[in-house]
């Protein structure tokens, strides 16, 4: 653990011959404020978006179909009851002991503010206000109403900036749904604890599906890069992908994709990841379904 260094503190006093100077000064513990971690890109995103990580599943308060969760310490995988199809990002976390470090010291300077606008000066704080695009929850989610509403603040001060998120906690974002940021892309993730909210009010949803037939029965495109999660628009649907738990219609479904030239994110060997300029794309808001 790095040290802190108390800060010094160099005072000159210069007085006449017959004055008297009394001098009394407190130097107080300096503590250094942890800064969150930003990543670039992944196997399906241009370097040019940055993202943001959680824990999978430990910061996923509404998390039903997906819910999944690497222990801190060993990385072993713990899927819920109602686990349909294991989460990617606790996969990867079981893998790499760096991830899951990074993730919980996100997570852990997060919880350790105690406030909307603390929590708001951190990720100014850590964000570089040159990122064109964030991609808010490469892994986790909102876990608190203050927390979402951090971001949100964020995105205001942040107006040259699109953020985007796809998320399961539909109860905060209703709470505040008139009042949401242009600049903020927000997608419901079916197949959490509260998908009742998608139709109450009208949000717009992205499904994951474990095939391209299905998508197209339910008349929903298919999002192979992010490009529909990045504007706004229609409800889109999202293929399968990750390792799944052997023997489970997951598992069989992903076995397929790949036997069909599909690969783990769910686009094929001939296709290319969105390339993004130099400025952030030009939203224009479209009806939700």
């Amino acid at each position: 653990m790095r040290k802190v260094r108390a800060p010094s503190v160099h005072v000159k006093v210069s007085a006449g011959d017959n004055a008297q100077v009394a001098l009394s000064i407190n130097v107080g513990q300096s503590q250094a404020r942890q800064r969150l971690r930003f990543g670039n890109g992944n196997a399906k995103l241009d370097a040019a978006i940055f993202t943001f990580s959680l824990p999978a599943g430990h910061s996923c308060p509404f998390a039903k179909a997906c819910l999944s969760k690497s222990d801190r310490a060993e990385g072993s995988i713990r899927d819920g009851k109602h686990t349909e199809f294991r989460c990617y990002a606790a996969s990867m976390e079981a893998r790499h002991g760096s991830v899951r470090r990074s993730r919980w010291g996100n997570f852990e300077a997060l919880l350790a503010c105690g406030s909307k606008e603390e929590m708001t000066r951190l990720i100014l704080d850590s964000l570089t206000p040159f990122a064109g695009y964030v991609r808010v929850h490469d892994s986790g989610d909102f876990f608190s109403q203050d927390y979402f509403g951090a971001w949100m603040e964020v995105a205001r001060q942040r107006d040259r900036t699109l953020f985007y998120a796809y998320t399961k906690a539909l109860p905060f974002w209703v709470r505040c749904k008139d009042d949401i940021p242009e600049n903020f892309v927000l997608t419901a993730s079916y197949g959490g604890s509260h998908d009742r909210l998608i139709e109450e009010h009208g949000l717009r949803y992205a499904r994951v599906v474990y095939s391209e037939d299905e998508a197209a029965d339910l008349g929903l495109e298919l999002d192979h890069d992010d490009s529909h999660a990045m504007r706004h628009g229609p409800s889109f649907a999202l293929l399968l992908h990750g390792t799944q738990p052997q023997g489970t219609p997951a598992a069989k479904a992903v076995r397929a994709l790949r036997d069909q030239g599909e690969f783990g994110h769910g686009y094929r060997a001939d296709s290319i990841r969105i390339r993004l300029g130099r400025r952030p794309l030009r939203l224009k808001t479209m009806p939700h379904d």
